[in-house]
């Protein structure tokens, strides 16, 4: 059974590898002369052995929490890319994306040095990207934008390319792209449910209003989500179903709403990386598709305090502790502006004194 819904986080200490797993780690550090050889690691820094095993644990212990850890194949053998690329799925739904870059970065590392013969390009390229994905935790506040501000200008570049022929790929994946955001924040689900849209399932058109649903079974808490299109967004997402996305390659072989230039459906990775590099494009900072449920749940719980509640049932969360804990930022804030009302009250009444200006 595929337990990956409640991967707890927690690798494997060293001692808990499987053997073979044990002895080829070893086998990296191995002091020999010269007719025996040195491990191809034995340059490696304390501190880096000590980092590589922990990101290497990590991956063995999802393995086996996946029931996907067969003790007796080669370290290397597991180390597929549909299975990195579902590991690294799992993880960009618990942790920020630096985090997942650390621990790709370290299996990579460990792989190069017990097998440098194997072609690693794929492992090394998937690597770079989330290399260039990855924003450091401490710059959270910064990618926290209002979600008004974020939806506008998503708005604002839609109206621009609408202007435009959108006659090259290169358009059209930017209008894509902008209808992509705008949902985001709209309807803040998580990053799985968001690439597994489908038209006519999950996103369906209803008396002229584009309606998003995702069942019970399909979300992680076990919770129906009910989305409306904002009447603002319902033009450009009819026209990007009706006209952009069908030129796409394939697009009209499946039912996936994000078409990707490669005939299917764009994976879980591919949107990660759109929505970064898009949103750095449009607002000056990178957002990741978590973020988003950030922002919309911070908007709401500053807009009013009773919309805490409402920001719970948005992100489909049963205890309203998770919201408050994990996503709503607005509490500062709030105590901000009304710290800064008070002030501006002050300065208003004729009875306080003002600074008296030097004359330049």
């Amino acid at each position: 059974m595929n337990r990956k819904a409640n991967w707890h986080g927690k690798g494997l200490p060293q001692d808990q590898w499987p053997t073979v797993d044990q002895t080829e780690w070893q086998g990296l550090f191995r002091i020999g002369d010269i007719f025996d050889g040195m491990g191809t690691a034995v340059s490696w820094r304390s501190q880096t052995r000590k980092t590589n095993a922990k990101h290497y644990g990590h991956w063995l212990g999802w393995l086996r929490y996946t029931d996907r850890l067969d003790t007796d194949a080669q370290p290397w053998d597991r180390v597929q890319e549909d299975c990195v690329r579902e590991y690294l799925k799992t993880e960009m739904e618990r942790v920020a994306s630096v985090t997942v870059y650390g621990r790709l970065r370290g299996l990579t590392s460990v792989m190069l040095k017990m097998r440098p013969d194997i072609d690693w390009q794929w492992l090394q390229d998937l690597t770079n990207r989330f290399k260039g994905w990855s924003t450091p935790s401490r710059d959270h506040r910064a990618r926290i934008l209002p979600a008004d501000q974020i939806y506008s200008r998503a708005l604002a570049q839609l109206a621009r390319l609408s202007a435009s022929d959108l006659n090259t790929p290169t358009l059209r994946i930017a209008y894509r792209d902008a209808v992509m955001l705008a949902i985001a924040i709209t309807c803040p689900v998580r990053l799985r449910n968001f690439t597994q849209t489908r038209l006519g399932q999950e996103l369906v058109l209803r008396n002229s209003c584009w309606h998003l649903t995702f069942d019970d079974a399909s979300t992680k808490n076990g919770a129906t989500l009910k989305f409306h299109i904002p009447a603002t967004l319902e033009p450009y997402v009819s026209h990007y179903v009706d006209y952009i996305r069908t030129e796409f390659p394939g697009a009209t072989l499946h039912t996936g709403l994000w078409a990707g230039s490669k005939g299917a459906p764009l994976s879980e990775i591919s949107i990660y990386g759109r929505m970064m590099i898009t949103s750095k494009k449009l607002f000056g900072v990178a957002i990741n598709p978590h973020a988003f449920r950030t922002i919309a749940a911070t908007f709401l719980a500053e807009a009013s305090v009773k919309d805490v509640y409402h920001a719970s049932r948005l992100l489909g969360h049963r205890d309203l502790k998770t919201t408050e804990d994990h996503y709503i930022r607005a509490s500062q804030l709030t105590a901000s502006r009304k710290v800064n009302r008070v002030l501006e009250e002050l300065a208003a009444d004729p009875s306080t004194k003002q600074p008296h200006r030097r004359n330049k």
